[in-house]
């Protein structure tokens, strides 16, 4: 470390951002130390990041804060975010901000203070680009005098502003492109609660918890506009038709004015959502150039009111994404459907369908399959996004819970939380299969050859057959899974195209079973990415390794390899360069580990340890690019 200018010290210290991470790793060195007073970027102060901040006094707080705060030069970045802490004094707040304010780029500013600061006093008229406030009040905006010419994003939390100083406070930001707003608390005008706001630069727009009369926005240069969880009496919306991605929900709203054109519109995702569909249509019906249509949980106000399919295949000609959730109509006779399945116009650009269910009866299937019908024959079909299985509850058979299923055309299945004594899968253009939290007795796949990713994530297989060869397979991906590896490597030993090999806590059902790297390296030439996780055998003498490091087989292809231990030992770091000695071309290595929260002075020692020892160990490698990830 010698040699690494503190200008990179500073920058790897300002990636920590918590202030008491920064603190402890500045007492490394006196150089460390430097770079923490002249080159840090970033700070913060986080009552989440450290419980020990919620039992300090303000007043103890405050001076660490203080502390740590004037030992720096030239922060760019700044977040005091204490929640569930009591009331700091106004004094040491204005001292913090006054000191670094010359320099701040970005601020994020959650503290209660007696009396209120005035952040909009101190910060305007610098050089701030980034301002998330929550917890507080804002009054008096005065945009000529409070002026923040490089801001770009505001987000308020939980903020009192009245509707007037709301709008004048994006007037005070003329290059402004973000805005969010979460519960604010908007002053009553007469008799009503009403927003009205204005602005040429804003391009996104995030609103949510907010209930209001009366919510007027114009954005001349709006691309994206998401509503969540709201409730809005009248909501009108104009511009000059650049919305591209309109999103909603959870959201009440009695009339819908959206005045701009939406010639540019491409993303509509509505859902759990009260609607008159007719108008709704009538306000999107031009939007040509739509390519997602989300419509989930929702619904129509007007008891004669269906959503026409026939005229979504002729409005959005471009559409590749539709999305629906199956709906029955319970107030009409028999139940109809929300969706009209009259017409016979096709969606032939459609490649992902999206269709689900809250209640499900007999004619879903029926209704699922007039969908995609509509989606073009069996050579597009095959190209579809199939929905996955999700905790399905399965009726029982002869005394047996069992799964058959056959298709000709599916290349992706999702399968979660299930249990069963015997799932079959017959899918003979199959490209990816994906088990998760299942349990199955037996688990029989069969079709043509097709499988090129086959992932397993904490499942219990007690017999796994895959009848169909495996030439094509490219990456397997096994995690929290019991196998006998003999049998499972005996099922992928010919898949010779094999590019990823992730086998992470894997437990071996055998008492004498290893995982062969020499086998590995010899039968999976084109092998680019191998994920393993560090594992000790308690059950045999010393606590011998999972996988055998024996054979010199290099694997030369092998251009990333993650390497990571739930329990750290002092062989990880040998285990780890007898892997380094196999992969000759390397570009990067990953080392994920465990750390718990509260170490003895054993695990501290052993972490000290490793780390002496990778650093000594990579001065081999210094064309590898290291990365540690630590939970």
């Amino acid at each position: 470390m010698d040699h690494v200018p503190v200008e990179v010290i500073g920058n790897i210290l300002s990636h920590l951002r918590a202030a008491r991470d920064v603190v402890i790793a500045s007492t490394t060195c006196k150089k460390w130390r430097t770079a923490c007073h002249h080159h840090l970027h970033m700070l913060s102060f986080n009552s989440d990041d450290w419980p020990v901040f919620r039992d300090l006094t303000t007043s103890r707080l405050e001076i660490l804060i203080t502390q740590t705060i004037f030992q720096t030069k030239g922060l760019q970045g700044l977040s005091i975010w204490m929640d569930d802490v009591d009331e700091f004094s106004a004094s040491a707040v204005i001292a913090w901000l006054m000191y670094t304010r010359e320099t701040l780029r970005c601020l994020y500013y959650n503290v209660r203070t007696t009396p209120n600061v005035n952040i909009l006093d101190i910060c305007g008229r610098q050089r701030l680009e980034l301002l998330v406030l929550a917890h507080n009040s804002i009054t008096g905006v005065e945009p000529n005098y409070q002026r923040f010419v490089f801001l770009k994003t505001l987000s308020l939390s939980y903020v009192s502003i009245s509707s007037l100083d709301l709008n004048m406070l994006l007037l005070a930001c003329p290059k402004i492109e973000f805005l969010g707003l979460v519960c604010p608390e908007i002053a009553i005008t007469d008799n009503q609660v009403t927003v009205e706001l204005t602005s040429q630069t804003l391009k996104r727009v995030y609103i949510e918890a907010i209930s209001l009369d009366k919510f007027t926005l114009e954005a001349d240069s709006l691309e994206k506009l998401h509503l969540k969880d709201c409730a809005l009496e009248l909501f009108e919306l104009s511009g000059k038709g650049t919305l591209k991605h309109f999103k909603m929900d959870d959201v009440s709203i009695l009339h819908l004015d959206i005045i701009e054109p939406v010639d540019n519109l491409e993303i509509i995702d509505v859902s759990n959502f009260t609607i008159i569909w007719s108008k709704f249509y009538q306000i999107i019906t031009k939007s040509s150039k739509l390519k997602r249509l989300r419509l989930w949980n929702v619904v129509f106000d007007d008891e004669v009111d269906f959503v026409d399919l026939e005229s979504i295949a002729l409005c959005f000609p471009e559409l590749r994404h539709l999305a629906l959730s199956y709906e029955l109509r319970d107030d009409l006779k028999d139940g109809f459907l929300h969706y009209s399945l009259e017409g016979s116009s096709s969606m032939e650009h459609v490649t992902v369908l999206d269709l689900g269910w809250t209640h499900v009866l007999y004619v879903f299937r029926k209704d699922s399959s007039n969908h995609v019908r509509k989606c073009k024959t069996d050579a597009h079909l095959a190209s579809k996004e199939v929905p996955g299985l999700v905790c399905p509850e399965i009726a029982i058979t002869d005394n047996q819970v069992t799964v058959e299923l056959t298709s000709q055309t599916l290349k992706r299945v999702y399968i979660e939380a299930i249990s069963l004594d015997k799932f079959t899968l017959e899918a003979d253009s199959l490209e990816k299969l994906h088990l998760k939290d299942c349990a199955l007795e037996l688990f029989e796949l069969s079709g043509k050859g097709t499988l090129k990713h086959f992932k397993m994530d904490d499942v219990s297989i007690l017999h796994l057959d895959i009848i169909e060869p495996v030439d094509n397979l490219e990456i397997i991906d096994v995690s929290n899974f019991t196998i006998i590896w003999s049998k499972f490597y005996q099922i992928i030993t010919k898949s010779s195209k094999l590019k990823r090999l992730r086998l992470w806590n894997v437990v071996f059902d055998d008492e004498v079973d290893f995982v062969d790297l020499e086998s590995i390296a010899l039968c999976f030439p084109e092998l680019r990415h191998l994920a393993l996780s560090y594992e000790l055998r308690d059950d045999l003498k010393d606590g011998f390794l999972h996988y055998s490091l024996e054979g010199s087989s290099s694997m030369e292809h092998v251009t990333v390899l993650d390497l990571g231990w739930t329990v750290l030992d002092e062989h990880f770091a040998d285990w780890v360069a007898c892997l380094l000695k196999r992969c000759l071309n390397l570009k990067k290595l990953i080392i994920h580990g465990v750390v718990s929260g509260s170490k003895t002075h054993v695990e501290c020692h052993m972490l000290a340890s490793f780390t002496s020892s990778i650093v000594q160990l990579m001065r081999k490698y210094i064309h590898v690019d290291v990365q540690f990830v630590y939970e």
